[in-house]
C-alpha cells in the first residue's frame, strides 16, 4: 500500500471516550468529556488521561486541586450529553442540570459517578506530569462500578458489544463492530518455539 508523509500533527485513531468527574468548590458535579486515555500500570491498577491547558479547564484544575476523579465510559446513548460536557466550559455552565445528567456519589472515594456510564473508575491522582502544552494525569483505580447487565465484570470477560462505548476520531464519534479475533488464536496458525538466548 502507498503511504506519504505528512506534517505531525495531534490525530491519532481510535480513542476511548470518557467523562472526568470531580466535584466544585460548591458541592455541584462537573463532567469534561477526554478521549486521550489508556492504561498504564497493571499492578496496581492505573490508567493515564492528558488535558491540554489543564490550569485554564475547570475539570481538570479541580482534579489538581482535590487529587481525585472519575473516568465514566461514554456509550453510545450518551454521546450526546458527552459532546455537549466537552464542548462546554464547566466555568459558566452547570453541565449536569443543563444536560440533565444524573449521578452518584463514589463508593471509595469523593467523585461523582455517571449513572448511565456501565462502566466506571474512582481514581485518586499519584502523579501528574506537564508535558508540551499538555498536563498527564495517573491515577490509580481504587473502584470499579460496573453496571449489572454485564454478565462477567472480570477480566478478560467483558462484552465491548454490551457496553456499546463511543469511539472517537478527531471530529467524529463511531460506534464498534463485532469481535473479529481472540488473543493468541494466531499461534494456531503460526506456532513457534520459544528461542532461548
Amino acid at each position: 500500500m502507498a503511504k506519504k508523509a505528512i506534517p505531525p500533527q495531534r490525530g491519532f485513531f481510535p480513542q476511548p471516550a470518557y467523562l472526568m468527574g470531580c466535584f466544585q468548590e460548591d458541592g455541584r458535579p462537573n463532567f469534561t468529556l477526554v478521549t486521550w486515555t489508556t492504561f498504564c500500570s497493571a499492578e496496581p491498577p492505573m490508567l493515564m488521561f492528558t488535558s491540554g491547558n489543564a490550569s485554564l479547564k475547570n475539570t481538570p484544575m479541580r482534579i489538581l486541586e482535590t487529587g481525585v476523579f472519575s473516568a465514566n465510559l461514554v456509550t453510545v446513548p450518551m454521546v450526546e450529553q458527552a459532546d455537549f460536557c466537552g464542548m462546554t466550559s464547566g466555568h459558566k455552565v452547570d453541565k449536569c442540570s443543563a444536560a440533565g445528567l444524573s449521578w452518584v456519589r463514589g463508593a471509595v472515594l469523593d467523585v461523582p459517578i455517571l449513572e448511565d456510564s456501565p462502566w466506571a473508575f474512582e481514581c485518586m491522582v499519584v502523579k501528574t506530569v506537564k508535558i508540551g502544552n499538555g498536563t498527564v494525569f495517573f491515577g490509580e483505580i481504587k473502584s470499579i462500578f460496573a453496571d449489572e447487565r454485564i454478565p462477567d465484570p472480570s477480566y478478560g470477560k467483558v462484552d465491548l458489544l454490551v457496553l456499546d462505548p463511543v469511539i472517537y476520531a478527531p471530529t467524529r464519534y463511531y460506534s464498534v463492530g463485532g469481535q473479529i479475533y481472540t488473543v493468541g488464536e494466531s499461534l494456531k496458525k503460526y506456532p513457534f518455539k520459544a528461542q532461548t538466548l
